[in-house]
């Protein structure tokens, strides 16, 4: 950004022709409007056979300009076409290669392909700013305080086959150049865009002129444009047609204004304040309307560039007015296309409302009496009977000096002070309000609002912050181990743990927590939304978006339906059609395809309209983004018929909507659209509980802030999906929603996890590996280890490994040996391998150190059952001699080693 002080340059646009609004603007120069514009050199004649920029031409010109003026222009390419053409886009600003902090435009011409002066304008501005940057102070506030993106051709596919082999260079070609499926050739980019595409405004019919694509953003063109708007914050949009000398603003796709309609006619009416009448038309003003008052259109930039990406968006039909077919129009010329000796003017008229909206991009309100207010902090915890403060900045961003009135809400019985009740603000000016807020000793838990408002004679504004009065009794579950979210671990044996917390003021006593363990199955579906409105809207909304334009609107009738009595109809009961111009959306309650594994979305529908013109639109979305599923037009469904869509794209989501968009155009009204039996299936995994719920308790008193681990063990032994949730219990919880928590996980069939205490452990493993060498098993312990023993029947004797010697001789340890081992701390080891059927392990008379090879744990008596033994021991770490002897009722248990003696040579068949 330059430094140079700009203060006198609030809206630097006295040197304009034509202004109004002269309180607004000042200028830094006093220079005269024609002494301004004597120093700007318009585009001369091309080389080319018309005075008209081709694709080639426009390109040569930019880059000369980008290579003339590279301290404040970067030219770059934001896509290529069908026919692999670049679409140039410039940039203009003081550093243009940094994306500063700075107010963003962005200006485009030639949607469509045969309004060829619609290229001419946005090269004009781009001349003037540059060409003028070094000697005018208002052209380098411009460029120093915005960022200005201009794009003079977005469909260079049509400009050139509109021009080719015609010196007059006009085929009346509107469209790109894409190959459709019917082999007809061309979609319109002004009809492609997201917002409401597919609706009446545009066409089905690949053949049209207004044919909107295959789908929403189908084409490189739109793609491109939505790409470079997603990149950046831009304030307006300026785009360029012809003709019509009028100023189109949202909406396009109905009749309705939009919120923010009277921001845009004033700021339309400063545009065309601005705008002069070099060309001579008999119109000597350009006419601000909303664009649905042109005709409807769906898929347009404008619409798109406002009700979805929060920009505002302007559209200037160019010169000549559509009744001035004399003299600007004459043959070979048309109103898209005027007399090459009109084009300079034009621009020239043009340029004051383009340079009107860079200028206040830095604040669009300021043409409009408008307060904006802000609050700090925007959320404060604050106990019972307390005072808190905060602050309000109150900003008069507006277009003239105001008084406001200043008054603050809370809930019933809350006490609010404001420093000051009343405000004149200077236009630009802000000023703070101290909030003081007494909570009542006696207040009950949770979030409350306070606002305060500001409100003049011809405006207001509202801000809000949040009060969290803390709960006294709350409880809740805030982690679980040792599992992690969607991870894999072995089979075997887990203490599992949550951590129970008191978040509330009181301390509590030990209280209650249950552990479940589910098993995740396969996909099961099941109806998550259903709705046949045989009992009201249940969470159903109807949006009207044409107000009192039309008389039908989407409601419920009876006697028409597929099933039960009723349906819901989008239509006049007074005439039993849909009617002209209308635009209505019914809208389905959010629903979770979270874990989802598939969803569909089915309804029954009768649906008879104008083909072509009439369209009834199924969409899907999340948030405030849709998605079109199916746009249809004409006699689709006479009698109830069912369809159905895939939504597996909208898989993970939580917030996810489906809604039913109707819309017509002027003429032809027919029967309308019904839709009953709308359904939302979705598989989800079936869970089936395999363990608990087992109560435990915290066992201390907590404090506020302060959480207890309880524990449970648990053994897996089988792999798949599971989850281990977690709930707490307090019986006077005031805040249950934290109560539960679980995770998922996953457990591997091939692996096995067995846990060593520090110092001596007696262990086996119980799954068959494919290296039984005790190097490879031990490589498997994941911590230190400096001793270990394996006994040898046969010898009766001990193989053994010390951190200070040898091995005694070569060993292995396979899946029926017991051994010990002494390790430095708490570890396990994970052993990978298959898992066994019966295993048979032979035992010599006299003692046995052995495995367990099974993942089922059993009694002594169920596990030895048929084996004649005198004695079995198995660890103990509590023992002086880590043994202890087993009963038949103690069990035996995987991962573990165990000393058995047999009187005689024997075979133990140890089952799964």
């Amino acid at each position: 950004m330059n430094s140079r002080t700009i203060a006198s340059l609030s809206v630097a646009f006295l040197l304009l022709p034509y202004l109004s609004c002269a309180s607004v603007m000042t200028n830094p120069q006093d220079e005269s409007n024609d002494q301004f514009f004597a120093e700007i050199q318009p585009p001369g004649p091309n080389a080319g056979t018309t005075a008209y920029h081709t694709y080639d031409e426009m390109r040569t010109e930019l880059f000369q300009i980008a290579a003339d003026h590279s301290d404040i222009v970067y030219l770059t390419s934001i896509g290529k076409t069908y026919e692999n053409r670049d679409l140039w886009a410039v940039k203009i600003s003081d550093n243009p290669l940094i994306e500063e902090d700075e107010p963003e435009v962005v200006i485009y011409g030639m949607h469509h392909a045969r309004e060829w002066l619609s290229v001419e304008v946005p090269i004009y501005t781009i001349n003037f700013l540059t060409d003028n940057y070094q000697t005018n102070a208002t052209v380098q506030y411009l460029v120093d305080e915005r960022q200005t993106w201009i794009i003079p051709m977005v469909n260079p596919d049509g400009r050139t086959f509109d021009g080719e082999d015609d010196p007059t260079a006009y085929m009346n070609w509107r469209k790109n150049r894409v190959f459709n499926f019917d082999t007809s050739r061309g979609v319109d980019p002004n009809r492609n865009y997201g917002y409401m595409w597919g609706g009446a405004g545009a066409s089905d019919i690949p053949s049209s002129r207004v044919y909107r694509g295959e789908s929403a953003f189908s084409e490189n063109e739109t793609r491109a444009i939505r790409d470079l708007v997603l990149q950046h914050d831009f304030v307006f949009s300026l785009s360029y047609h012809s003709s019509g000398q009028i100023i189109l603003y949202p909406w396009g796709n109905t009749l309705n204004p939009s919120p923010d309609d009277l921001l845009f006619s004033t700021i339309g009416n400063g545009m065309a304040d601005r705008m002069t009448n070099k060309a001579g038309s008999p119109r000597d003003r350009y006419i601000p309307i909303k664009g649905s008052q042109l005709y409807l259109t769906t898929g347009s930039d404008e619409d798109w560039m406002y009700g979805e990406m929060g920009i505002y968006p302007f559209t200037v039909e160019l010169y000549p007015a559509f009744s001035d077919n004399s003299p600007a129009v004459t043959s070979p010329y048309n109103g898209f296309h005027p007399r090459e000796d009109k084009i300079v003017p034009v621009c020239e008229d043009n340029l004051g409302g383009a340079l009107f909206l860079i200028e206040i991009a830095g604040n669009p309100f300021q043409v409009i009496s408008h307060v904006s207010l802000s609050v700090t902090p925007e959320r404060q915890t604050i106990d019972r009977g307390q005072n808190l403060s905060f602050q309000i900045e109150v900003l008069n961003d507006g277009s003239q000096p105001e008084t406001y009135d200043l008054q603050g809400s809370g809930p019933p019985g809350w006490d609010i002070f404001l420093s000051q009740s009343a405000l004149s603000i200077a236009r630009g000016d802000n000023r703070t309000v101290d909030v003081w807020v007494k909570v009542p000793a006696v207040t009950p838990s949770g979030d409350f609002e306070l606002s305060v408002t500001a409100q003049s004679m011809s405006t207001s504004a509202s801000a809000t912050m949040t009060v969290h009065v803390p709960y006294l009794n709350d409880a809740g579950i805030s982690g679980i181990v040792p599992f992690e979210e969607g991870q894999t671990y072995p089979m075997g044996n887990y203490t599992i743990q949550a951590q129970a917390t008191n978040h509330g003021q009181n301390q509590q006593n030990p209280f209650g927590v249950t552990m479940e363990i589910w098993e995740i199955g396969p996909f099961e579906e099941q109806t998550i939304l259903t709705q046949g409105f045989e009992s009201g809207m249940m969470g159903w909304s109807v949006f009207d978006h044409d107000g009192a334009m039309s008389q039908d609107t989407w409601h419920i009738v009876v006697g028409v339906s597929n099933s039960g009595a009723n349906s819901i109809w989008m239509g006049d009961d007074s005439t039993g059609l849909h009617s002209d111009q209308t635009l209505q959306i019914l809208q389905s309650p959010p629903f979770s395809l979270k874990g989802a594994g598939g969803a569909n979305l089915s309804f029954y529908h009768v649906l008879v309209t104008e083909v072509s013109y009439d369209y009834a639109v199924v969409e899907a979305g999340v948030g405030s983004s849709w998605d079109v599923l199916q746009s249809w037009s004409g006699p689709v469904s006479p009698s109830f018929s069912r369809v159905t869509f895939d939504l597996s794209e909208y898989i993970g989501q939580e917030d996810v909507k489906v809604r039913f968009r109707f819309s017509s155009d002027e003429h032809v009204v027919d029967l309308g659209w019904y839709l009953d039996d709308i359904r939302v299936n979705a598989s989800f995994p079936r869970e089936d509980l395999i363990h608990g719920p087992v109560l435990s308790s915290t066992s201390v008193q907590l404090n506020q802030g302060e959480s207890d681990n309880v524990s449970w063990k648990y053994k897996f032994r089988r792999g798949g999906h599971f989850k281990v949730v977690a709930t707490s219990f307090l019986s006077t919880d005031e805040y249950p929603y934290n109560n539960s928590m679980d995770v998922s996980f996953y457990i591997d069939p091939n692996r096995y996890r067995v846990f060593l205490l520090k110092g001596l452990n007696l262990v086996s493993y119980p799954l068959y590996v494919a290296d039984e060498s005790s190097d490879a098993v031990l490589s498997m312990i994941q911590a230190s280890y400096d001793s270990l023993w394996k006994y040898d029947e046969d010898a009766e004797s001990w193989l053994s490994f010390s951190s200070s010697k040898a091995w005694k001789s070569a060993m292995t340890l396979n899946i029926s040996d017991g051994w010990w081992i002494n390790v430095s701390e708490d570890t396990y080891f994970d052993v990978t391998g298959t898992i066994p059927g019966s295993v048979d392990i032979n035992l010599k008379a006299g003692w046995n150190l052995v495995g367990y090879p099974s993942l089922t744990d059993r009694t002594v008596a169920d596990a030895l059952i048929g084996v004649s033994y005198s004695r079995l021991e198995g660890f103990d770490d509590l023992s002086p001699y880590h043994l202890r002897a087993l009963s038949d009722t103690d069990y035996v248990t995987t991962g573990m080693g165990y000393w058995i003696y047999v009187t005689q040579d024997t075979v133990w068949t140890v089952n799964p």
